[in-house]
């Protein structure tokens, strides 16, 4: 999972020309300043994290990174769970973005589905040993972890309701799962592209796209819909 935060993620390039410690843009209003620094510490807290895991993570290793204080840490973390925390949670809106993103570019919902699922498996796969981290070795700071975890899913639960009441008002034969089926969804595909990284295979990942897809399509079309063919297809080759 790309580390992200509620603006829009620093690039290393950007990071490098970032001013040092005790310099800043006159041009950033203090406001603007403090946000910059706090994005900066996220996408070196990332760095770190994925470079060398949760045990390796340290204060020290952050700042040095981005060449900053500890102090100025410290103004925005109380410590390493919690900046690990805001990775977290600013990860999994870039991630809920991208996918809005790649799903509303498509008009129809065929191909919504498509891109949606598939950017959800890119996104993970190309940032693998963050996205590993993020999933497995922080679950170790406490429970804030599975509540993260938790509010991610929601919100993709809510897309997907969004999305489907919106197929529907538009004439599309779908139904609108409740919550829970609509969780149950959202769970495996995560599950699936957790399955690839945790093996090592990421760079395998997009051909979990199409039966995932199927996955989704039976959920909201349903069984009733394609069953029938399925099972008339089967007692025709039987016979």
């Amino acid at each position: 999972m790309r580390a992200a935060h509620g603006h829009h993620p620093v690039s290393p390039s950007e990071a490098r020309r970032a001013p040092g410690p005790g310099r800043y843009d006159r041009r950033l209003t203090a406001d603007e300043r403090r946000r910059r620094q706090r994005d900066r510490l996220l996408e070196a807290a990332a760095a770190v994290l994925a470079d060398s895991g949760l045990a390796g993570t340290t204060v020290s290793r952050v700042v040095r990174r981005i060449g900053v204080s500890r102090r100025t840490f410290y103004q925005h973390f109380r410590d390493v769970p919690h900046v690990l925390l805001e990775v977290l949670e600013s990860s999994s809106l870039v991630l809920l973005r991208r996918v809005a993103a790649a799903r509303d570019a498509e008009p129809e919902l065929g191909g919504k589905l498509v891109a949606g699922i598939g950017t959800y498996l890119a996104v993970v796969g190309a940032s693998a040993p963050l996205t590993r981290a993020l999933y497995h070795e922080i679950r170790a700071v406490g429970p804030e972890h599975g509540r993260r975890l938790e509010a991610m899913r929601a919100r993709f639960v809510r897309e997907w309701r969004r999305e489907l009441r919106a197929a529907l008002r538009r004439g599309s034969p779908v139904r609108v799962p409740d919550d829970t089926v609509l969780y149950a969804l959202v769970s495996a595909i995560e599950a699936v592209a957790l399955q690839y990284i945790d093996r090592g295979d990421e760079g395998r990942i997009a051909e979990a796209t199409m039966p995932l897809v199927d996955l989704a399509r039976t959920v909201i079309f349903g069984e009733a819909r394609r069953g029938p063919r399925r099972r008339a297809h089967a007692h025709a080759s039987m016979s």
